[in-house]
């Protein structure tokens, strides 16, 4: 599941991971049924992530503080509502997406194309997913680890690494689990949450590679973060 702020979670492309045995990897790499949507429902804290778009490892250790997801029933019965709460620089902002279930798998159209699979694990409160989406002319590959927990152990992230070296993906890319996850924006009254659905809505993505790749990369990523921050915490931030 993209997740989404693609420009600040993924990881740059490194050399090719040595792979595991391929009987391991088969095992490793299961794929599991989408049987229905009530169970994947609720809250989920976003642990590790490691995909092949370049220059969003940097991006992230820069950027992100923390990432949770609230998945919700949408009113057709094949949609999910994703909605994903990031935290930066200590300031809370959410994005909503609408995916749809079709063919034993996850689909986004907009403001990206995005399609999801589910992969095994042997965490009992976690979800892994492998992702192809589309910038440009483009197709990256994501791995995603979140769990019910904000905390899993180390073997849970010994086993997402070796899934992640059975697809040949750069290095994971882990987010510090003792940084505070933001309030739910669509419950909390007193929430101060920035919605940047607009900003991802004329965000042009065909240009995003060469911003990441680019060495003026977190210049214009922490530009673009700081034109939806209120008045006063942009002198904060000065």
């Amino acid at each position: 599941m993209e997740f989404v702020c693609v420009a600040v979670t993924a990881i740059c492309l490194l050399s090719a991971a040595q792979s595991a045995p391929v009987s391991v990897c088969d095992s490793l790499l299961e794929r599991l049924p989408i049987r229905g949507r009530e169970e994947i429902l609720g809250k989920w804290v976003h642990i590790g992530e490691s995909t092949n778009l370049p220059g969003s490892a940097e991006m992230t250790k820069m950027l992100v503080d923390s990432v949770w997801l609230n998945l919700t029933a949408a009113e057709q019965e094949d949609g999910i509502i994703f909605s994903q709460i990031q935290k930066s620089f200590g300031i809370c902002s959410h994005v909503t997406s609408n995916y749809t279930i079709r063919d034993n798998a996850f689909h986004l159209e907009y403001p990206i194309k995005v399609t999801a699979v589910m992969i095994r694990t042997s965490c009992p409160d976690c979800l892994v997913s492998y992702s192809n989406f589309t910038l440009g002319e483009n197709e990256y590959h994501s791995l995603q680890l979140v769990s019910r927990r904000t905390e899993v152990s180390a073997e849970e992230k010994r086993e997402f690494q070796k899934q992640v070296e059975c697809l040949n993906l750069p290095q994971v890319t882990f987010l510090d689990s003792k940084k505070e996850l933001c309030p739910d924006p669509f419950t909390s009254p007193n929430s101060k949450s920035i919605d940047v659905a607009n900003t991802l809505r004329n965000f042009d993505f065909s240009q995003l590679v060469k911003i990441l790749t680019s060495s003026k990369a977190v210049e214009k990523l922490t530009d673009l973060v700081s034109s939806q921050l209120p008045a006063d915490r942009k002198v904060l931030q000065s």
